[in-house]
């Protein structure tokens, strides 16, 4: 299991390379407005509408996950060294583009390898280890890069250099992939039961009704009011708090590091609470940290949301993976994991995105007050239409 804990390890260290300091580098040493700004996270977020459910299903079809991911992380690293080469508008939409249509596919890709793995371990009669155990090494992956980056800032580097240190993880993710053992399970024909056929129709079938349908219109919305936070949070606190860009990382990942003991106690905290009761705590928390923002922009209250972090991280990013996976059979177990971060994640990201990048030009606080009221929407849509599940309380 070293090898796929290395993989969320080197996979989040590239996020974590760019995410904090991305609208700080567009706009400083790319020269770019707030909306041309969220124009490129928008153009970014169209990749998610045809690569993660794409690949996902060669990998439960045709080809080894393990490749797979390598090639993306290769591409996905180039392209962010390419875009350091060329200034403007459109050299950066085209090339953080790229990179996005690599990089995405490598989250439900190692989502699903890891649910394999763990598959394989039941059927050699061994305990699967908990998906909170594998995914914390993500977490700590993404805080890394930052305090990296804060020294070479400190030091005299410009933003653009966040480009270099994700390029270096990318190469490491490449070499991790061809150290992994094969998670592909055996050729066999479909379970009692189960219908054969094209996996993603499988996936589409397990994850548009009743209930799951739901839990997929309350996280597109969830998703859509993030876009706010995660792209132009940096910004706010460059811009609005007045703070130098050195600090942007490390204050974005005191969150982060918070995070880590939320995972680790994420099995202790379904088996009292149930995920379905995470997830609405977690919007709560969304909400609130927004709405902290919006109304009291200071470095203090910047700070303390920060808190809340974890929380939200497990209502937006490891409770839904969790439940995807419970929809699953082991035939598109790649699949649903792509499809729903095309069909969901996707689409509500690039208009998130676009209409963020509107209102950050008018106005961050009020950027951050909209966010707000679509939480809350959210919340009330788990509160009142999501039902708990049997498997509620299983933190596998």
């Amino acid at each position: 299991m070293r090898s796929i804990k290395a993989q969320y390890f080197i996979c989040f260290a590239v996020m974590g390379a760019v995410m904090p300091f991305l609208s700080i580098y567009l706009k400083e040493d790319q020269g770019l407005t707030e909306s041309q700004i969220g124009y490129i996270v928008a153009a970014a977020s169209l990749s998610v509408l045809v690569t993660p459910v794409f690949i996902t299903l060669l990998a439960d079809t045709r080809l080894d996950p393990r490749r797979v991911s390598g090639i993306c992380f290769l591409l996905s690293g180039s392209f962010l060294l390419a875009m350091g080469l060329f200034e403007g508008f459109w050299p950066a939409l085209v090339f953080f583009s790229l990179h996005s249509l690599a990089y995405v596919a490598l989250l439900p890709l190692q989502d699903g390898m890891n649910f394999s793995f763990q598959r394989k371990r039941e059927t050699n009669g061994q305990p699967p280890e908990p998906y909170h155990r594998i995914r914390v090494w993500g977490t700590i992956g993404f805080i890394i890069p930052s305090l990296i980056i804060f020294f070479l800032i400190e030091g005299g580097s410009s933003t653009s250099i966040i480009l270099a240190v994700a390029f270096v993880f990318s190469l490491a993710g490449l070499v991790n992939c061809a150290l992994m053992p094969d998670p592909r399970r055996d050729n066999k024909p479909p379970a009692a039961g189960e219908q054969a056929g094209l996996p993603t129709l499988g996936a589409a079938r397990a994850l548009f009704t009743e209930n799951a349908l739901i839990f997929c219109l309350g996280m597109a919305l969830a998703h859509a009011a993030s876009s706010a936070y995660f792209a132009f949070y940096p910004l706010y606190l460059t811009e609005e708090i007045g703070l130098d860009r050195k600090w942007a990382g490390l204050i974005f990942n005191i969150g982060v590091a918070i995070e880590i003991v939320f995972i680790l106690s994420l099995g202790h905290m379904i088996r009292r609470l149930g995920l379905r009761r995470l997830i609405v705590l977690g919007m709560f928390c969304m909400a609130l940290r927004t709405a902290l923002l919006a109304l009291v922009p200071t470095v203090g209250v910047a700070i303390a949301g920060q808190i809340l972090h974890g929380l939200i991280i497990i209502a937006m990013h490891v409770g839904p993976v969790m439940y995807i996976n419970r929809l699953a059979s082991d035939r598109y177990r790649n699949s649903i994991q792509g499809l729903y971060t095309m069909t969901v994640v996707g689409g509500s990201r690039i208009i998130g995105s676009i209409l963020a990048g509107h209102l950050a030009q008018t106005n961050l606080l009020l950027l951050f007050g909209i966010a707000t009221l679509v939480t809350l929407v959210t919340l009330v849509l788990f509160l009142i239409a999501f039902q708990p599940e049997e498997s509620d309380h299983s933190p596998l």
